[in-house]
């Protein structure tokens, strides 16, 4: 699938998964209209994307809680008004389970839930610590196989641009070998 000019509306665009998906979005010449709660972190993402050497207009965004109405409808009118059209629609807010039924409900709408795995978090890391009976090499094993919300934008960038119908209703794990 030709990704240059692709248009993309994301929810949760200002941090972890979300964040991941936008900047590795960018990178492949999509245009990112982003929703997220904290306008002091889309900004803030909005001056990396030009600081990294992107253009200004390939990220743009609304702040505000995506589950409102209005702050939905504005993401996608925003999308419209600057892009013409929406290619891809990423639902980012713990949704998974609405995936297989708009699968099975939307037949136009490819759906797919990504599974990341072990997910560094702040909370991860202090519960971490208290592990002490676990041996060194169990604590070592565990930390190769966590990554950090961001790292899941390459694969779900795969999924969109390489496989649109293949896992369409599915749950992916990010450890889905095709999407290394």
């Amino acid at each position: 699938m030709a990704t240059e000019s692709f248009v993309l509306v994301i929810t949760g665009a200002s941090s972890g998964i979300g964040r991941g998906i936008v900047l590795e979005a960018i990178k492949n010449g999509a245009r990112v209209i982003g929703c997220s709660r904290s306008s002091e972190k889309l900004e803030a993402l909005k001056n990396e994307v030009v600081k990294q050497g992107y253009s200004a207009d390939s990220f743009n965004y609304i702040a505000g809680d995506a589950s409102n109405k209005d702050v939905a409808k504005a993401a996608i009118e925003k999308a419209i008004e600057l892009c013409g059209r929406i290619d891809v629609l990423i639902n980012n807010a713990a949704l998974n389970m609405i995936t297989a039924c708009l699968a099975e409900e939307e037949k136009e709408i490819q759906t797919i839930a990504i599974c990341p795995g072990p997910v560094y978090t702040e909370t991860m890391e202090a519960n971490y610590k208290k592990i002490e009976p676990l041996s060194k090499y169990s604590k070592e094993e565990l930390r190769e196989r966590i990554f950090h919300p961001e790292d899941t934008g390459h694969y779900v960038w795969r999924l969109i641009t390489n496989f649109p119908t293949e896992f369409n209703g599915k749950f992916v794990n990010s450890a889905e070998p095709s999407l290394a």
